[in-house]
């Protein structure tokens, strides 16, 4: 019934986590893992899948020099069952949050995708194993209206786009957001229209996207995560053009084809939402002055704060705890069994503790792993 696809590059250790979370939570569908990984952490993925073969349904496909988009363009064609997803090796979207979705993207024809609540959090340390320190919520789409162009106009809305693929998809409409992309893969390695745009934008003009009340999305925030480049940076890469092309004209295809807009008119929704989107993105980076706007957030004490490990680590416990309170997604939430969302939250919690409170020890959380979640 699912297809859960999981792009990796050089990080066995998250692989065999997330692979050991899947094993103990008797996921029963098909997991195939898309390895651009060097010949080191190529062949301990394979070994680790070799070692899972008996519990899980799962393939490994060696596809070294790819991007991760280019590896969804790759396995698209291959995939036969009615619903797919999609996750990083560092992340987990939980086996009941999963099925839940099915149901009801079965019992609800009139959606594309569905997703139930997700979190972020930091460990104590960096790697895939540690203490959890830090839990908040993580926003992710939810679009509603009929039309293709209305939903392209809420998904590219600021402070958006929201993340859209931990949902569930029908096969075909997650086929369709990544047709093509692997001919972008050389334009440029860290290419925002590959990575984000292009694929988001089209599922969000192919079907509506839900969000249930289920615990679906567990994110780890650290150091070595994928960050989109300065928006100035951005617009002035030399490919960054041809790759604007490419995303205004498959637009236009799906919008003319979709909604049946005229390409006049289909060309003004594109160029009003790019445009708002563009706006927002350089509102976000600066200020008037040329000044970052998290230099102008920071006040002295928080400063003070940040350059004291200690106080830095209980400044961002506090500080996600009020970020938290009003949505019931915090660590300390989570772990208590009157939460809702304790019974999905807990196989991750002890998958990713586990082996941190064998070893024994505290670690040193990287800087950049809480501003990942706090930020």
């Amino acid at each position: 019934m699912i297809t859960l696809c999981i792009p990796t590059f050089n990080r066995s250790g998250f692989v065999s986590r997330l692979l050991t979370y899947y094993s103990q939570t008797k996921y029963p569908y098909k997991i195939v893992v898309l390895d651009s990984s060097t010949q080191h952490h190529l062949e301990t993925n394979a070994e680790t899948i070799q070692a899972f073969k008996g519990h899980l349904e799962i393939n490994h496909h060696a596809l070294p020099g790819l991007s991760c988009s280019a590896t969804l363009d790759y396995i698209r064609p291959s995939i036969s069952t009615p619903y797919c997803a999609s996750v990083s090796d560092d992340d987990f979207l939980t086996t009941g949050g999963l099925l839940q979705c099915m149901t009801f993207l079965e019992n609800n024809t009139d959606y594309t995708a569905a997703h139930g609540v997700g979190s972020i959090f930091a460990l104590d340390r960096s790697g895939p194993y540690g203490e959890m320190i830090v839990l908040k919520r993580y926003p992710q789409s939810v679009l509603e209206a009929k039309r293709g162009y209305e939903r392209l106009g809420q998904y590219l809305k600021p402070p958006g786009p929201y993340a859209i693929f931990f949902s569930l998809f029908r096969t075909e409409a997650w086929r369709a957001a990544f047709r093509g992309i692997s001919t972008l893969a050389g334009i440029n390695s860290s290419n925002v229209f590959k990575d984000e745009l292009i694929p988001g934008c089209v599922s969000a003009i192919r079907g509506r996207v839900k969000e249930i009340p289920v615990l679906s999305l567990v994110r780890q925030g650290h150091d070595a995560r994928y960050h989109q480049p300065d928006p100035y940076d951005w617009i002035t890469h030399a490919n960054w053009f041809p790759s604007f092309q490419m995303y205004r004209d498959r637009m236009l295809e799906e919008l003319t084809g979709m909604d049946g807009l005229a390409r006049d008119e289909a060309e003004q929704f594109i160029k009003q939402f790019f445009a708002r989107h563009l706006a927002s993105k350089f509102a976000g980076s600066l200020r008037e002055d040329g000044v970052p706007r998290r230099r102008r957030a920071d006040s002295r004490i928080r400063r003070f704060v940040r350059g004291i490990p200690f106080l830095k680590r209980t400044w961002f416990r506090w500080e996600a705890m009020i970020r938290g309170s009003g949505s019931g997604i915090s660590l300390k939430a989570l772990l208590k069994t009157s939460s809702p969302y304790h019974e999905e939250f807990m196989p991750v919690y002890r998958v990713v503790t586990k082996t941190a409170r064998q070893a024994g020890g505290a670690g040193r959380p990287s800087a950049q792993d809480l501003a990942t979640v706090n930020r």
